[in-house]
């Protein structure tokens, strides 16, 4: 069982079976990001109403053939109007582009700008990359406790499980991967199953 001990982010967040939220319901998150002052996250297996074809009209982009029926993801309910890129990259991408591209964890890169976006549309480009409408944020304190009643079970990044495209199957991988079976557990206080 890979559970995060010291340290919520990086991370993934794996929503209990209890989980009633509707945004949050067999989520898996990426915590992008875990302080005194909150936390902030992508929802990584939700899609949204749109397509790729659908944003790129309404942002005057130019897609690919292939890229026409890629889905777009609810990140979360926090900002949905604002886009976000989260892809692989290396050193060269978090140097080049400090103030835009924000290293996650290992190859894991997020970034918030159009002009990132349209480096994945270019023709020469094949890197995947995953385009993500909104965030889940927390506030002070917050995650703890929804940690601690049960809500979430909170797990080591995985980079198979952050860039799987088989995105309906991601909740029940994340608990395969912890060792737990949905029916076979209860998450009591503390994030202990």
């Amino acid at each position: 069982m890979t559970v995060v001990q010291d340290s919520l982010a990086p991370g993934l967040l794996v929503a209990a079976p209890s989980m009633q939220d509707p945004d949050f319901a067999e989520a898996v998150i990426l915590l992008a990001e875990s302080s005194e002052d909150g936390a902030v996250g992508f929802v990584l297996n939700r899609q949204s109403p749109f397509s790729m074809k659908d944003l790129a009209e309404d942002l005057s982009l130019q897609l690919q053939l292939h890229q026409e029926g890629q889905p777009v993801y609810r990140g979360g309910p926090v900002s949905p109007e604002r886009g976000w890129v989260l892809f692989r990259g290396d050193s060269q991408d978090a140097s080049a582009e400090q103030e835009h591209v924000f290293s996650v964890e290992g190859e894991i890169r997020i970034a918030a700008t159009l002009e990132v976006l349209g480096r994945f549309l270019q023709p020469e480009t094949e890197q995947p990359f995953r385009l993500l409408l909104g965030y889940a944020g927390w506030g002070p304190g917050q995650l703890e406790g929804e940690i601690h009643r049960g809500d979430w079970i909170p797990m080591e990044v995985d980079d198979s499980l952050v860039f799987d495209a088989d995105t309906a199957a991601l909740w029940r991988k994340a608990l395969d991967r912890l060792g737990l079976h949905p029916g076979g557990f209860m998450v009591g206080p503390g994030g202990k199953a």
